[in-house]
């Protein structure tokens, strides 16, 4: 325990150095960009802005972003949605993108997702559930054809299965292996976080992510549409909102050896530039529940609290038939995913198919050298978390019924 409180301070005192860096004050510039930047060179400038509180040159930066590469897949930058939420620049960025996706003459996806996702936050649901459905009738019209044009509808397809989780636990990659199945009709995009973090714009708003494809022309030719959210599994009000919408889904589970989805979970926040604590302190602070706010963000990852997976689970089988969750372990998707997939296909009552290509997913690996510790810190940094889900992980394999080498 000394040894801890220690490092806080420690840490403390380096975090003063690091914001005075990092703050763009200390710079030689005024100007939050310069002409020439990379869109990496942007997207730092604007974190660093942001983590200073100076959201108004943030926003600045986030703009000309939106302006120059309105193509890029900005619907899931939170950072860069809240600034432009707490700054009153949302319409701004709507006229933005919604001119760059008048300039083609037809339905650009990606731009018409962020123009979705900024008409969504400006308070405009019906504008954004339009757009969510032209995204999704454009891309199902040149894979699907004849059946758009036969049995495309008003009204959504409900889904079927629900991949919930965990974070950092191979969803990524399964949900591509799903949404590569002839039988699977995906939803325009992978994580909606409905359940979660955005129940609050109704359940409209959630369906118009899903392909309007006739129910009793979906069953006749076996076909289903789903979704993966892995802000679901470890989320208190999750189970019973999804119960209530939808009682006799079908949930897919995929967890991971603990103290690597854990490791994995920081490094994400990083390169998202959500976290910004080094490796140790941040784990520790959580060991001794002591974490603190780190970013300019409003939330503090708990990065053991969904690693926890028997808590979580028991939540879910509270709510639901166990016949209705499908759990599988990340380990086996990434070195077996031919089989793996064909078990999950099976569960959901898919025929065999085989991929020609099983792409490996990135599910955050990382290695002792390039963690900013040394060795012997990781060594004790990963026995310290081994030591901590020992208990879960023995009640884990009491509910799955299944042995785990974690």
């Amino acid at each position: 325990m000394r040894e801890l409180i220690k490092k806080l301070k420690n840490w403390q005192s380096f975090k003063t150095l690091f914001q005075t860096l990092r703050s763009p004050q200390s710079s030689s510039s005024n100007s939050p960009a310069s002409p020439g930047d990379s869109l990496e060179d942007l997207l730092e400038s604007a974190a660093a802005h942001q983590a200073s509180n100076q959201l108004e040159a943030a926003a600045e930066i986030y703009l000309n972003i939106l302006r120059d590469y309105p193509n890029k897949s900005w619907w899931y930058n939170r950072p860069l949605w809240e600034v432009l939420e707490k700054t009153n620049r949302l319409q701004t960025a709507i006229a933005i993108l919604d001119q760059s996706n008048g300039q083609s003459g037809s339905v650009q996806p990606a731009i018409a997702l962020n123009l979705a996702e900024a008409l969504t936050r400006q308070g405009d649901n019906q504008a954004a559930i339009t757009h969510y459905q032209s995204v999704s009738y454009a891309k199902f019209s040149k894979s699907y054809p004849k059946l758009v044009e036969t049995a495309w509808t008003e009204t959504p397809l409900s889904p079927q299965f629900i991949i919930i989780g965990a974070a950092k636990s191979g969803t990524s990659a399964l949900y591509s292996y799903l949404a590569s199945h002839p039988k699977v009709l995906p939803a325009v995009v992978k994580e909606i976080n409905f359940w979660s973090h955005r129940f609050q714009q109704g359940l409209p708003w959630y369906q118009s992510h899903f392909p309007a494809i006739s129910e009793e022309i979906a069953k006749q030719q076996g076909l289903m549409t789903g979704e993966a959210s892995p802000s679901y599994f470890a989320h208190p009000d999750a189970p019973q909102r999804i119960k209530q919408a939808y009682p006799n889904i079908r949930l897919i589970v995929s967890l991971r050896n603990p103290v690597d989805r854990t490791i994995s979970h920081y490094y994400d926040r990083v390169r998202r530039r959500q976290e910004m604590r080094p490796l140790d302190v941040a784990i520790y602070e959580s060991l001794a529940g002591n974490s603190s706010p780190s970013t300019s963000v409003d939330f503090v990852p708990d990065y053991l609290r969904e690693s926890c997976y028997s808590v979580n689970l028991k939540s879910w089988y509270s709510h639901f038939e166990a016949e209705q969750i499908y759990v599988i372990k990340s380990e086996n998707l990434l070195n077996q995913p031919a089989a793996t997939s064909q078990s999950v296909f099976e569960y959901l009552g898919l025929p065999n198919h085989q991929l020609r290509h099983y792409r490996k997913y990135n599910v955050g690996n990382y290695k002792a050298s390039e963690s900013m510790i040394d060795h012997d810190s990781d060594v004790k940094l990963r026995a310290a978390l081994r030591d901590y889900f020992k208990e879960d992980i023995e009640q884990l394999k009491e509910i799955i019924g299944s042995e785990l080498t974690w």
